[in-house]
């Protein structure tokens, strides 16, 4: 018994070594990326336009409360339903949170569409184009981050780092070669949705066995309660973190 308790606990260990480099080196390469494409940013569209990028990419962050929401309860149910071998159910969790993340996306992409000139307004910026190109990207977030969830609450921390750190690769490429051909501000934003894009239908590939398997019931109020719970805690994360930014660029001068 105690070797059996030895090997098991053994197992464990090497296998938490094991996914947190994974995940530590993916997180670098992600940290690494996204500096580097802000460097890029501040190089090439100056100081006033990437003022306008950071205001507006600061919505990004008060609306990742309910990506970062999506992330975590797709994460906890994924990893109970692997523990217990109910594969056909994550199956089931990968299909019911990404259509409820579109759907959500999409309201999210219409009412920002419909304030994207009182928002720009408010921040100074005398166009509205950036605003209502950055809509668009409410229809991958959510969905992206279901799908980010599951895999890190199946331990598929190799597919999760890949997926990760080919995005700010891709942000930067795409921003280079948008922004050279003159869309300044939205050519930014229309990186950050390309890349987004992309790595949304990558991150079903090491999920297209589960998606094949028999469809079974989940517990959604359970879901949806948990969910909640966490939201409340990521709005006052997030509005403690970033208000200071809108702040900034409604009173301070643009350069």
């Amino acid at each position: 018994m105690n070797n059996i308790i030895a090997k098991k606990f053994k197992f464990d260990i090497g296998a938490l070594i094991k996914g947190s480099g994974v995940l530590f080196i993916g997180m670098s390469i992600v940290n690494v990326g996204n500096y580097l494409f802000n460097l890029v940013l501040g190089r090439t569209l100056g100081p006033s336009d990437y003022g306008v990028f950071v205001a507006l990419n600061s919505l990004l962050a008060f609306t990742s409360v309910v990506s970062s929401t999506f992330l975590t309860t797709a994460m906890k149910f994924a990893s109970e339903f692997k523990a217990k071998n109910e594969l056909a159910k994550i199956g089931t969790l990968v299909r019911y949170l990404n259509s409820k993340g579109f759907l959500i996306g999409i309201a999210f992409t219409i009412l920002m569409l419909i304030l994207a000139r009182p928002i720009s307004n408010f921040l100074n910026i005398d166009s509205s184009v950036p605003a209502m190109v950055l809509a668009l990207y409410f229809l991958v977030i959510f969905t992206l981050s279901a799908n980010r969830g599951i895999l890190q609450g199946l331990q598929r921390f190799t597919a999760l780092s890949i997926n990760m750190a080919l995005e700010p690769v891709g942000k930067i490429l795409l921003a280079i070669a948008l922004i050279w051909l003159g869309l300044k501000v939205s050519g930014a934003f229309g990186a950050i949705i390309m890349a987004a894009t992309i790595m949304y239908f990558i991150s079903f590939i090491p999920l297209k066995k589960l998606m094949t398997k028999t469809k079974e019931k989940i517990d959604l109020k359970m879901l949806w309660q948990y969910s909640g719970s966490t939201l409340l805690v990521f709005i006052f994360l997030s509005v403690l973190s970033f208000l200071d930014v809108f702040l900034v660029k409604h009173y301070f001068d643009p350069h």
